[in-house]
């Protein structure tokens, strides 16, 4: 269930947030290793990116980065 968001590899939506949520996926690097979305055209990369934004605080990531 849920939006495509990489047409190329056939990848939903809910695969990208199972990934960010659940797996600790916090950078489209590893969104790409985990579900094979953007690894083609890369059209859904700003989808992908704004799905992150939402699922991520990019200043605990920024801080744990850094440690």
């Amino acid at each position: 269930m849920g939006r495509l968001i990489c047409f190329c590899n056939g990848v939903k939506e809910d695969e990208i947030t199972k990934a960010i949520i659940d797996k600790g996926a916090s950078k489209l690097s590893l969104i790409q290793e985990m579900t094979g979305a953007a690894c083609n055209c890369g059209r859904c990369i700003p989808t992908i990116d704004s799905i992150l934004d939402r699922h991520t605080d990019k200043e605990e990531i920024y801080n744990n980065s850094n440690v």
